[in-house]
């Protein structure tokens, strides 16, 4: 019934010849119905062709979780709070707090500043540092 021609892959359905795109582009919307008429799947149901090209979940590598990220996660929890009323008091979103905390993305030097108000002097220095803030630079402002 379906004779195989090279790249492309001609069927049969109800007397009519239906013929659907190569391989390395898919295949048309139309023929997937037409497909799945003829093998007596559910037209939902991709054929087993195109079952072996759909895109497999990629697996991200495991590396380290960044100090930083694991600071910012311990503040959170030393604060009892969780990743959303964590964005509210820092004014972004609970999406920002968890790329933070998954090393994904660094948070900004005022972000920065506001969690290091938020924990206190002790560990604030770790993230003022990272804002760039200078213990120089605070003694100086304070003085004058």
């Amino acid at each position: 019934m379906a004779a195989d021609t090279g790249s492309r892959y001609p069927l049969l359905v109800a007397s009519r010849l239906v013929q659907f795109c190569p391989r390395s582009a898919g295949i048309a919307a139309g023929s997937l119905f037409c497909v799945a008429l003829f093998r007596g799947l559910s037209p939902r149901t991709p054929p087993l062709d195109c079952r072996k090209q759909m895109a497999r979940p990629r697996k991200l590598p495991s590396s380290p979780i960044p100090t930083w990220a694991c600071r910012i996660r311990a503040v959170r929890e030393k604060l009892r709070l969780n990743q959303l009323q964590f964005g509210r008091k820092l004014r972004c979103s609970s999406i920002t707090i968890s790329r933070w905390e998954r090393g994904l993305q660094k948070p900004g030097a005022d972000r920065l500043i506001a969690m290091g108000k938020m924990v206190g002097r002790s560990s604030g220095w770790y993230f003022w540092r990272m804002a760039g803030v200078r213990e120089n630079d605070v003694r100086r402002m304070l003085q004058t």
